[in-house]
């Protein structure tokens, strides 16, 4: 979900500088729940890992997931990982609906 998240802000960051400042490009609610959900997740994710690094005395390995002993962490980790992948629909959503706005406001000017 990361890579899906990353891309569409550098394309959709990408798109607001191209259209420039008078563009008609506006953030929708839907984008800002999107960012919100980003962001819940990713605190969440970090109690996890700190609750399995209170539960073991050391974080998960590099590479590795949190254990799961704990059930704290189990819920927050599981919790996390569900709105960071509601978080990656969302992404997709929004990217697709700014694409489709910016090409319909903006259609391609003819090479001749």
């Amino acid at each position: 979900p990361t890579t899906v998240i990353l891309f569409r802000e550098v394309c959709v960051s990408g798109l607001r500088e191209f259209l420039g400042p008078d563009s008609k490009l506006q953030v929708t609610n839907l984008a800002k729940w999107k960012t919100a959900a980003q962001m819940v997740a990713i605190g969440v994710l970090f109690l996890g890992t700190g609750l399995d690094f209170l539960d073991h005395g050391r974080g998960p390995e590099a590479g590795g997931v949190v254990r799961m002993a704990g059930v704290a962490a189990t819920i927050a980790t599981i919790t996390g990982l569900v709105l960071i992948w509601a978080a990656a629909g969302l992404t997709f959503i929004t990217g697709w609906d700014y694409f489709s706005k910016a090409l319909s406001s903006n259609p391609p000017k003819d090479a001749n």
